[in-house]
């Protein structure tokens, strides 16, 4: 978890595929490394002071908590199973 800065999310591969895990406070989130407006990577990503990611690609907007696009209601990232045990973030991507 310390190493999920508030400001950018994490990309986190698997074998099925790449997430980026988020962090506000205490909270962790993670989703498939997909924006939900074109499908290009979000691990580039840059997250507002108010919990906002950013894409870097056509500045869509998502509530970190959620996955919501704030943008284009219809879009929205696609979450995955994560979980916090002892600090480290194990995160499934199926």
């Amino acid at each position: 978890v310390a190493d999920v800065p508030e400001t950018q999310p994490v990309r986190v591969d698997g074998a099925h595929g790449s997430a980026i895990v988020t962090r506000r406070g205490a909270t962790v989130q993670a989703f498939r490394n997909a924006c939900a407006h074109q499908g290009l990577p979000l691990d580039r990503a840059t997250i507002d002071a108010d919990g906002t990611l950013v894409c870097p690609w056509h500045g869509f907007r998502f509530d970190c908590a959620t996955g919501e696009c704030l943008t284009a209601p219809q879009a929205q990232l696609e979450p995955l199973e994560c979980r916090v045990e002892d600090g480290v973030v194990h995160v499934r991507i199926a």
